[in-house]
């Protein structure tokens, strides 16, 4: 079976809330306590933190408040692969956004984007791109060319394109989310992108090219990864090398993919 496209996480957007008033403090405090928890991989506690924090926010009616704290319980939701609850919970988070700060905001960009991640999660691919396309021109214009978060649309594009087997379409949005990513710090999010272009080069039977890719994937995540990192980012670090293993061995390298196979299996080992 070949490597799946490799997506990185949905956007924190509006994650910590630096501005809240009276009543609505210890719900904003509750969202920023969430978003801490998902990152920790602490998705129980992050639900339980969102839950409070979304039960303040409906009594006060804050619609942004509303919107945001939905947005981080959907993601947490989809951190543990409940893509069914978390698609009402990002499509009303989508909802609330447009209403309240507009249907041609940053805030209705982000949220689209996240919630086409889900549909593709479900399946729904022609839907997940509906909403890419419409997430991609808004994160464009409020975010600036060189944003991460727009480089993650972009890589997320890819990712639905390349699912539908239109691998040409494709290529243009992963090169933009190249472009981006490489201009800015070295990043595990960096590491995510190229390991996609390695997927779009094993697709085209330059299995030499893939693998010498994901021995700088390999190397971006050695450098920007800790024994101390969330269960995600060493989850998809164990991908990575099973990755790299795998294109070892369609070009006869059979003791590098052994080793690369044994790094991934310590970590897996120590994972669960």
């Amino acid at each position: 079976m070949p490597p799946f496209p490799k997506c990185a996480s949905l956007l924190l957007f509006g994650a910590t809330l630096a501005h809240a008033q009276d009543s609505l403090k210890t719900a904003a405090e509750l969202n920023n306590s969430g978003v801490a928890l998902r990152l920790a991989s602490r998705p129980s506690e992050a639900i339980e933190a969102f839950n409070r924090a979304l039960q303040i926010a409906e009594d006060a009616g804050d619609q942004r408040l509303l919107g945001t704290v939905l947005g981080g319980l959907g993601a947490t939701l989809v951190d543990l692969g409940e893509f069914a609850r978390a698609q009402p919970v990002l499509r009303r988070s989508l909802a609330l956004f447009e209403k309240a700060a507009g249907p041609d905001s940053v805030e209705a960009g982000e949220a689209a984007n996240n919630l086409a991640m889900v549909y593709r999660k479900n399946g729904d691919l022609a839907q997940a791109q509906a909403l890419l396309e419409r997430a991609l021109p808004l994160m464009k214009k409020y975010l600036g060319g060189q944003n991460p978060a727009l480089a993650m649309a972009f890589n997320n594009m890819f990712i639905v394109l390349a699912e539908q087997k239109r691998w040409d379409d494709a290529e243009p949005y992963l090169m933009r989310a190249l472009e981006i990513a490489k201009a800015l710090p070295e990043s595990f999010q960096l590491a995510e992108i190229e390991e996609n272009l390695a997927l779009l080069q094993a697709h085209r039977g330059q299995f030499h090219e893939a693998a010498q890719t994901m021995e700088l994937v390999i190397a971006i995540e050695d450098r920007t990864l800790r024994s101390g990192d969330s269960r995600l980012a060493l989850a998809a670090r164990v991908q990575s090398l099973e990755s790299y293993s795998g294109y070892l061995k369609k070009i006869n390298q059979r003791a590098q993919a052994r080793q690369a196979e044994d790094r991934a299996k310590a970590i897996r080992r120590a994972l669960f």
